[in-house]
């Protein structure tokens, strides 16, 4: 009998000193890495990786994003922010997505929701969840809870979905992947001859054009920086020759020297505090040479300065 209880002993010590084993995933394309247990298994689709859990096939957690054409996301409000979630989790569309699963219908009603901001390795998301019980003929009345996460990064808006029922519970292993998420792989850089540039706010891709926060590139390639509240207009001076650009919020061109327009793709932004330029464009009016790295999202620019 003795034997039998350290040899009993001996197995849960073993078993409880066992390493908990994760995955890293590590994605230019979403451009992100982090840590996940491996009790997910990964499929990948079209428009988004989805992690099932080994034990339950009602959870899972769904990657996803879109290139961002509003850059003001991350300035709408909570209310707002909540509105748009409402419609996109709504117990109608819940319903119809639940009845073209299961081939029958199934009737939502809507128990609580949560709206709020959350903080993760240096990330601020978007949190919302509700909980909903569905309720269809033949089928036993169960509750399913959607969390989703939504944040703004390096232009692009991405989406965490992770949805369970109430027979499954691995909440924690998704905050342990938060907590680990990284959106460096997605970051965009710049290189002014051969020399890294750090910039308090990071470059921003759209509509396939690479935005900056310009005084800091400006400035490196040899320009004064002026800013004209009332009028909103920012001026770029050679320290050396004459040259001198202006810029106008919101306007699709600009004027070199006074008198030559340069037309531009993308318009001059302000962006939470910061005036954002189409990086080529002003890199060339400023003679010099532009080219793009895609493996290493980076901005090669060198100049005669």
């Amino acid at each position: 009998m003795k034997k039998i209880w350290m040899v009993t002993m001996v197995f849960f010590l073993i078993f409880y000193s066992l390493p908990c084993y994760a995955q890293t995933v590590d994605s230019k394309e979403y451009g992100i890495s982090f840590v996940l247990s491996d009790s997910w298994t990964k499929e990948v689709y079209e428009d988004s990786m989805v992690f099932y859990h080994s034990q339950t096939d009602q959870e899972s957690v769904t990657i996803s994003f879109v290139e961002n054409d509003d850059l003001y996301l991350n300035q709408l409000g909570e209310d707002m922010m909540k509105y748009i979630c409402d419609q996109i989790y709504s117990d109608q569309t819940l319903s119809s997505s639940l009845s073209e699963q299961n081939q029958t219908d199934v009737v939502v009603k809507s128990d609580s929701v949560l709206s709020g901001y959350e903080a993760h390795n240096g990330n601020n998301f978007y949190r919302y969840e509700k909980a909903y019980t569905a309720y269809a003929p033949g089928y036993l009345t169960t509750s399913f809870y959607d969390t989703v996460y939504m944040i703004v990064k390096n232009g692009k808006m991405y989406m965490i979905q992770y949805s369970r029922n109430d027979q499954a519970n691995h909440f924690s292993d998704v905050i342990a992947m938060l907590d680990s998420l990284s959106f460096e792989n997605g970051k965009i850089k710049i290189v002014i001859n051969n020399e890294t540039i750090e910039s308090d706010s990071d470059p921003i891709m759209m509509e396939n054009r690479t935005l900056v926060p310009i005084r800091v590139v400006a400035e490196k390639l040899g320009y004064r920086v002026e800013w004209d509240e009332k009028n909103q207009i920012v001026t770029l001076t050679a320290s050396k020759g004459s040259s001198v650009l202006h810029f106008v919020i919101g306007e699709k061109k600009a004027l070199k020297n006074w008198t030559e327009e340069i037309a531009l793709d993308v318009p001059a932004l302000v962006i939470k505090d910061r005036t954002y330029l189409p990086l080529r464009m002003v890199a060339e009016a400023m003679d010099a040479k532009v080219s793009w790295n895609e493996a290493e999202k980076t901005v090669e620019i060198s100049s005669g300065i």
